[in-house]
């Protein structure tokens, strides 16, 4: 399958050809039909990958101060190894799209093959023709709501929850800064709720659709006396909330945001936008501020987004989940129209043409991805087409952590009579990357691949603790060498099984203790 993935280190786009990803318990593998693009946040990111070292730290001080303190404890070397390998990464790209479900895994019951769903979460709901998803960041679509539009269920949640997050009443007035696509959806949804709206952009053609859109009143930054405008809107009271959708390093739009808003009033930012606070002006209104977090409760919460546990709902109403769920039941109830919003529509293979666009086209809004319906479902991949010379050793690897990609593999790719021929993990895009940096002859999502391939002598697995006991087991009744990093087992059970196994082949078994004598 096809993907489209971003050098961490030069912010180059490409699109790769990577295998499909492997089920796991508690996901959805779904079908993409339509991806929506969030321009704020891939500029960002490109601009931010294309910066030097040192521009990246002084752009993110925050991830910075991370490496600082893990060389603390862990020394300079090692965390330049780890900064650069996580810079070596490619970035899957895009975070809400829409397709239909071809399979899914254990403990799943609301969900169904064939079921058209929304997806999101960045690293889940990429530009790729098959995703594979958390339930809990799945929805399924109302029959009357296009794939389409259904794309944008993970961003216009975003734009709810930061509505929610300004906790007005009915009749209240609300400023929205920053009429994007965020912005533009958080007008009509400001509408339906029943508050009274005033946009604000510095674009005109921006301020325009605004007000077809339904906003109240609407008003041109830095071409029109913004303050005297809103003070007639609030009837000299001050906006009971802003909502800032910008997106620049400016401080002006909490700037102003603070001289137009009541007392105790509140300004959401769910914006990237500069955050030096007036203080002068927030102490003597007292306004309080808040900056939403992307699709509301669950994101970041692996318990939630990974491990599938529910919230309790009487104490915890709208999930990110929910959000999604709402949303869509806007489109369907045709309170929300987002096609008015989508100016630009691509296939998947003209990627170029479409971050050319979002560089140079002031007015792209709404952007989708669309997918062609026949697609590539290899879980093998080929690196290297001609293989390398025979060699003593036949590697395959199952799992690609760090340790795996920064100790293991940079030291056995250099010994002479090994050959790196396939390796799995359940990332298409790690298995890929991987597979590509190191010269493997292959990258699969199955390591079952590995074991049945009679080239391959020697298996090393460097999974999660939980998996290496099994794994061994399946490996050794497979007749493969097998070198495993600690631990070998978590239990006397699984022990006593690898013996039994051990026992019965004719091949070697090795723990990687890398600290034995210390």
């Amino acid at each position: 399958m096809k993907q489209l993935i971003q050098n961490w280190k030069t912010g180059e786009i490409s699109l790769v050809e990577v295998p499909i990803p492997k089920i796991k318990p508690k996901y959805l593998l779904v079908k993409n039909y339509f991806s929506a693009v969030s321009i704020g946040t891939e500029k960002t990111m490109k601009s931010f990958a294309e910066k030097n070292l040192i521009g990246k730290a002084l752009a993110r001080p925050d991830l910075t101060k991370k490496v600082l303190d893990f060389a603390k404890s862990e020394g300079l070397l090692e965390a330049y190894k780890q900064a650069m390998s996580r810079l070596d990464s490619p970035e899957p790209l895009g975070y809400s799209c829409a397709g239909e479900v071809i399979e899914i895994g254990e403990d799943i019951d609301e969900f169904r093959v064939g079921d058209r769903v929304a997806c999101f979460g960045s690293g889940f709901a990429s530009h790729a023709e098959i995703v594979r998803v958390p339930k809990n960041l799945c929805v399924k679509i109302p029959k009357n709501v296009s794939l389409e539009e259904a794309c944008f269920a993970g961003i216009g949640a975003i734009s709810l929850h930061s509505i929610r997050c300004a906790n007005l009443s009915f009749g209240e007035k609300v400023v929205i800064i920053g009429l994007g696509l965020l912005g533009l959806i958080g007008i009509q949804i400001a509408k339906v709720a029943g508050y009274k709206v005033f946009a604000l952009d510095i674009d005109e053609k921006k301020v325009k659709l605004a007000l077809k859109l339904g906003a109240d009143k609407a008003a041109i930054i830095e071409r029109e006396d913004i303050k005297n405008k809103i003070n007639i809107f609030s009837e000299k009271k001050g906006a009971d909330a802003v909502i800032i959708y910008a997106n620049t390093k400016s401080n002006k739009p909490i700037e102003l945001s603070a001289e137009i808003i009541r007392e105790k009033g509140r300004i959401v930012v769910p914006g990237l936008v500069g955050l030096k606070i007036p203080r002068e002006e927030f102490y003597k209104k007292e306004i309080e501020l808040i900056v939403s977090r992307a699709a509301g409760p669950g994101i970041y919460d692996s318990n939630f987004e990974i491990k599938g546990i529910e919230y309790p709902f009487s104490y915890i109403r709208w999930t990110e989940k929910e959000n999604m769920k709402e949303f869509l039941a806007l489109l369907s109830n045709k309170k929300i129209n987002i096609r008015g919003l989508i100016t630009h529509k691509f296939k998947l293979e003209d990627y170029r043409k479409l971050y050319e666009t979002i560089e140079k086209n002031k007015f792209a809004i709404g952007i989708v991805i669309e997918y062609k319906k026949p697609i590539g479902k290899k879980i093998k991949i080929e690196i290297t087409k001609d293989y390398k010379k025979e060699k003593d050793i036949k590697v395959g690897l199952i799992g690609a952590g760090n340790f795996a990609k920064g100790t293991i593999l940079p030291i056995i790719s250099k010994i002479n009579f090994v050959n790196l021929r396939g390796i799995a993990t359940t990332s298409s895009l790690t298995s890929w990357h991987t597979a590509k940096k190191f010269k493997f002859n292959y990258a699969t999502t199955d390591y079952k691949k590995l074991l049945k391939d009679k080239k391959i002598n020697t298996i090393i697995i460097a999974t999660r603790h939980n998996l290496h006991a099994r794994l061994v087991c399946e490996a050794l009744k497979a007749n493969k060498n097998v070198f495993v990093e600690k631990p070998l087992a978590l239990s006397v059970k699984e022990l006593l099984e690898i013996e039994k196994n051990y026992k019965k082949s004719k091949t070697q078994l090795m723990v990687g203790f890398n600290r034995r004598f210390s």
